[in-house]
Parts: structure tokens; C-alpha cells; sequence
């Protein structure tokens, strides 16, 4: 079962993978101007935070749109077979606890418990990205 500091951990690392995606050059540039355009909107790990501390009723759409993109991108690139092996080793850690598309919609619809019933912040432990973290 994925617990809320796990889902937290997983967007906060598919955002830092959205950037790590436009320097790995053995990504087709179609990929990796995807990656880009969804930096523009996908949830930013200090406005997770504040969403979370003011245990907002759902995501902004903008972002609930993002995080479906970015699932649908990653899923493009892990069939894809491109990227180094440390990208394709990474993009399993992100994926491992990314929510579904549907969650990511029903997150941004405002679900009547709020975020905090969903997320919640991570522990300072758990800042190690993408590296044996559960």
C-alpha cells in the first residue's frame, strides 16, 4: 500500500525528473520538449507543500493535467527504450508510487476529504532522490 508521504515523494521526484529529461541527450527531442511544456504546470514541490499545509480541496486543474501528461510521457519513454541506463533506473522510482491518470483527474475535481487524506509531507529522510528510496 503507497502511503501519503510516498505519493508526496513520487510527484516531488517527477518534477525533478522532468528537468533531469532535457539534459539526457539520448532522448529524442520531441520527448524532451514534452518534458519541458509540463515543467510549465506540473506542480512545483514547495506549492505541494502549501497545498498540503492548507489541506486543499484538490489539485489546480492545470496541475491535475500535468501529472497526467507526465504519466503518459514517461510511459512514451520507458517503451520507447531511450535515455541512459541512470534515466530509465530513475523513471522506475518515479513511477513506482505515481498515481494512476484517473487519480491524478479525481485529485484535481476535489475530492471531499481534501489533499491531506492523500498527501501528506515527507520526512527530511526521505529527500534522497531516486536512490533505493522505497
Amino acid at each position: 500500500m503507497t502511503m501519503p508521504d510516498e505519493r508526496t515523494r513520487s510527484l516531488r521526484w517527477g518534477f525533478e525528473f522532468l528537468g533531469e529529461m532535457l539534459s539526457d541527450e539520448t532522448i529524442e527531442d520531441s520527448l524532451r520538449a514534452a518534458a519541458q511544456r509540463l515543467l510549465l504546470t506540473y506542480p512545483r514541490p514547495d506549492q505541494i507543500l502549501e497545498w498540503i499545509e492548507a489541506d486543499a480541496p484538490g489539485l489546480p486543474q492545470a496541475a491535475s493535467e500535468a501529472l497526467v501528461g507526465a504519466s503518459a510521457l514517461w510511459t512514451r519513454l520507458q517503451f520507447s527504450h531511450q535515455g541512459t541506463q541512470e534515466t530509465r533506473h530513475t523513471l522506475r522510482f518515479v513511477q513506482r508510487h505515481f498515481p494512476e491518470p484517473w487519480l491524478s483527474q479525481l485529485l484535481g475535481s476535489a475530492p471531499r476529504e481534501g489533499l491531506r487524506s492523500w498527501l501528506l509531507p515527507e520526512e527530511p529522510e526521505d529527500w534522497e532522490y531516486g536512490r533505493g528510496a522505497s
